[in-house]
């Protein structure tokens, strides 16, 4: 039997939760305009390259949030430290990570487990797996 949760002793706490959520997306709502109006020049530039303003605004709201710390930066790069990637970097994380033991297939729609995995043995069958062990990355913020 479904119960409404905002009937019972703890009736008032759940409006009381509700109200505060609905004035939360509102502030959130009002922060996110703003950074836009504050940035706006800055954000037709880069909306008019393809970045959305959603993203802006994430890039912004993080970085005032989170400040320099690692949360503060988007993990895909800015266009400036994406440009100083060099090859070299790209072909050893190629070779590191992408490996038959690190990597998960997957396929879509009408496929029998059958069909899957005569699919992943023709296409993928012949990718071996190479001798050294795959690094274990380092948990930021774990110990030590």
């Amino acid at each position: 039997m479904l119960r409404d949760h905002r009937a019972g002793p703890r009736a008032g706490a759940c409006v009381r939760a509700e109200a505060q959520i609905a004035r939360m997306q509102r502030l959130w709502t009002s922060i996110k305009n703003g950074y836009l109006r504050l940035i706006g020049p800055a954000a037709d530039w880069c909306v008019a390259r393809g970045v959305s303003r959603t993203t802006i605004t994430t890039m912004v709201t993080d970085r005032v949030i989170f400040g320099g710390g690692p949360y503060g930066h988007m993990l895909s790069g800015t266009p400036k430290s994406v440009g100083r990637i060099s090859r070299a970097q790209l072909a050893k994380l190629h070779g590191t990570y992408f490996r038959p033991d690190n990597a998960v297939r997957v396929f879509v729609g009408s496929v029998t487990a059958e069909q899957g995995f005569a699919w992943a043995e023709k296409f993928f069958g012949d990718w071996k797996k190479p001798a050294a062990a795959l690094p274990v990355k380092p948990v930021a913020g774990g110990p030590g």
